[in-house]
């Protein structure tokens, strides 16, 4: 990620209005890639690995809440590709 997109706290830092990502529950950059995977209709399954008991809670928070949707999704690609 750029350094303009960085974890703050463990929150996720927004950049260029891209608070929109809490209107799927998103808090963390761990959760927006996550969710952006687990909205993905052709996933059946996500494995994300970690050693750390604190980032096994934020990977499990992505599954509990909303999920992109299409829209979102498009717009989740063009923050990144920024």
């Amino acid at each position: 990620l750029h350094s303009r997109k960085t974890i703050s706290s463990g929150a996720l830092a927004y950049c260029s209005g891209a608070d929109w990502a809490a209107e799927f529950d998103c808090k963390s950059w761990a959760q927006f890639f996550l969710k952006y995977i687990l909205s993905n209709s052709t996933v059946t399954c996500v494995i994300p690995g970690t050693s750390k008991p604190t980032h096994l809670i934020d990977n499990l928070s992505a599954g509990i809440g909303k999920l992109p949707n299409e829209d979102q999704r498009k717009r989740m690609v063009v923050l990144i590709n920024a």
